[in-house]
């Protein structure tokens, strides 16, 4: 009977916590899950702003001196008096943080150019396939004579590069135009993590990702961003951003602490013990009052036995001379001891 019993209860039970499992699951969950996207996605446009924070400084130092009096006299002369009064590399280097300076005539002649800050032993240029786009049928070259200036990412062999260049013109900033003035900075690994720390999220520049499984897109506009969770701690985002070579080969790479899913996994928990508690309660409180409805089912059957005993008795007319025996279920006459069955 207790076997039976328990059956039935666990027949309550076991769909009732299924249930609750789906709901934590399916439910509890996937909005922490959204909240996560959403907060990496603050977090990418964070690093984003950023870095275009850092390009539009050097665009606007790159055109500050594009449009000089002074430069546009040197860009046709390569005056050594220029070169003397600005050019000294410890404060182009140090002062102003440039890791390359190039002054090139629309012949595409470098009339000056420097490289520094990478490997100060053996660095004497710029990637050749940044040089090859800052000269005449170049991409860059060719942008710039059309929007006045340039600027933006560069992946190059080694590494990425930020470089702003502007069209060398008067002070008034008219006159024919006699060539392009370009600025770089190398994102050397020191250089990010000063714009991580700028950003208060640890970012790096990355090649597109590859053998990536559970990539799930963001939606942003028409940025493509992407993240996946490296394990129960830590996820990974990813967003492409245009670069000066139209490689689509700069993507912005973020890791972040899952503190928002572990939020989610300790509500989901709560959420579920509570239900899971009900559903014990629920279960108890349907088993008590099955168990009671069979109790009064059972007495209910009972006292039809009785009503068709008591039947029986009025039939026999002599109910003061017979006496009912509940173990035989049968009346018994004191008089004639004879035996009657209690019912039909």
């Amino acid at each position: 009977m207790k076997k039976i019993r328990l059956w039935e209860s666990l027949k309550v039970f076991i769909p009732l916590a299924i249930f609750v499992c789906i709901l934590c699951t399916f439910v509890i969950l996937p909005p922490f899950k959204t909240l996560e996207q959403s907060e990496l996605t603050k977090s990418l446009n964070s690093c984003q702003e950023t870095l275009n924070s850092e390009i539009k400084t050097l665009s606007i130092l790159a055109k500050d001196w594009a449009e000089w009096d002074d430069t546009y006299k040197f860009v046709q002369d390569g005056n050594e008096e220029y070169i003397e009064a600005n050019l000294p590399w410890g404060y182009l280097n140090g002062s102003l943080g440039l890791d390359a300076l190039y002054v090139i005539g629309l012949n595409g002649h470098i009339v000056w150019g420097e490289t520094s800050g990478i490997d100060p032993d053996t660095a004497t240029s710029l990637p050749q396939e940044i040089l090859i786009s800052l000269l005449p049928q170049g991409p860059i070259f060719d942008n710039i004579l059309a929007k006045k200036s340039v600027s933006g990412l560069f992946p190059a062999s080694d590494g990425y590069w930020l470089i702003a260049a502007s069209k060398i013109v008067q002070s008034s900033g008219e006159g024919p135009i006699k060539g392009i003035f370009v600025m770089g900075r190398f994102l050397s690994p020191n250089y990010l993590s000063k714009l991580s720390v700028q950003s208060q999220h640890n970012f790096t520049l990355q090649k597109p990702p590859k053998n990536i499984k559970s990539i799930d897109d963001i939606e942003n506009g028409d940025a493509v961003s992407r993240w996946y969770p490296l394990n129960s701690d830590k996820s990974q985002a990813f967003r492409q951003i245009n670069d000066l070579a139209n490689s689509n080969l700069t993507w912005i790479s973020l890791t972040s602490a899952r503190y928002i899913y572990h939020q989610g996994l300790r509500a989901a928990s709560l959420s579920g013990a509570i239900l899971l508690l009900m559903v014990v309660g629920i279960t108890i409180l349907w088993a008590k009052l099955t168990y009671r409805a069979r109790e009064l089912q059972s007495i209910g059957l009972k006292l039809t036995e009785q009503q068709k005993v008591l039947v029986k008795a009025q039939q026999l007319g002599q109910l003061g001379s017979w006496r009912y025996d509940p173990e035989q279920e049968v009346f018994i006459g004191t008089e004639l001891m004879k035996t009657f069955p209690a019912a039909n």
